[in-house]
Formats: structure tokens, C-alpha cells, sequence
């Protein structure tokens, strides 16, 4: 059977959801609490093997499903682009450090002038304010253009499940 890489990045949502799920229902079944005030203890259907054994079973299909994840995106290209989807993930990362970098050079007055204490202080830029808006408009035009690519590869893509 085939499933593209977004059904099982559905799929390992649900299991991780799953897991916390369970996780906290052991954490809050595991123990009874009560006082020497109380006449009858409740006894608990906790049950330790069990519990125990069905988050395996979900942390099984969890590392089953990132394992087809991590070599689908090791090895499909993203369409329209020189990279694999892990090295996208990777330059996108990149480009939005610079996107936060170009926004605030590109948000800057070419000059400022401050007065304080009876002194006037001036910050001038070093750099040119229209080229830097410019890179701005590029890098967030690649950020959308590179995403989109991205998804539409984890929309199409399919992978061998067995």
C-alpha cells in the first residue's frame, strides 16, 4: 500500500497524540490516594503489563512511521527545486533567520537623531535601505515559493507502507 508523506505525517500526529494521551492516563491511574479517613479503598483496573505494553505497541508505530518519513525525505526532491525535502526543511530554516534579519534592517531610518541629556546623537545606517527592502521582497518570495514546493511534494509523493 501507498501513502504520501503528509497522510503519514497524519498518521504520526495521531500516534504521538496517542501516546501523550496514554502516558498521562498511566500517570494518573498508577496510584490510588486516599486518607486513614476513608473506610474503603477504591482498587484501581490499572494495569501495569498492559499499559506498559500498549505504549510500546504506539512508540513501535511511531519510530516506524519517522523512519519512513526521515528516508522519503532524505531522498525525494522537491519539485521545482535542486534540494531533497530534509535539505528544504533545512534551507528554509535558513531563509527565515535572514527574513528576521532583512526586517529589521529593512524596517531602519536611514538616519536618527536623539536628543538626550543636552546631547544630540545620530545613528546612520551602513548600508543601502532600498537594496535591503529589496532582499526582503526576495527572500520572502523564495520562503512562500519553497514552502508551497514542499507541501505539494509531501501532497504527491507516495511511499511504500508495508
Amino acid at each position: 500500500m501507498k501513502k504520501t508523506n503528509a497522510e503519514l505525517m497524519k498518521e504520526l500526529k495521531e500516534v504521538q497524540r496517542l501516546i501523550t494521551f496514554a502516558l498521562a492516563r498511566e500517570r494518573d491511574a498508577a496510584i490510588t490516594v486516599y486518607t486513614e479517613a476513608d473506610k474503603e479503598v477504591i482498587t484501581s483496573s490499572f494495569n501495569y503489563s498492559k499499559s506498559r505494553s500498549d505504549i510500546y505497541a504506539l512508540q513501535k508505530e511511531e519510530l516506524k512511521l519517522k523512519d519512513l518519513l526521515a528516508k522519503s525525505n532524505a531522498t525525494t526532491m522537491v519539485k521545482g527545486f535542486d534540494f531533497t525535502i530534509a535539505t528544504a526543511l533545512v534551507r528554509l530554516g535558513q531563509l527565515s533567520k535572514t527574513k528576521f534579519t532583512l526586517q529589521r534592517m529593512a524596517a531602519r531610518e536611514e538616519l536618527v537623531r536623539e536628543i538626550s541629556y543636552g546631547k544630540t546623537r545620530y545613528e546612520r545606517v551602513n548600508y543601502d535601505l532600498v537594496q535591503a527592502q529589496t532582499d526582503l521582497a526576495a527572500v520572502t518570495e523564495e520562503i512562500a515559493k519553497l514552502q508551497m514546493a514542499i507541501d505539494l511534494t509531501n501532497l504527491t509523493n507516495e511511499i511504500e507502507v508495508s
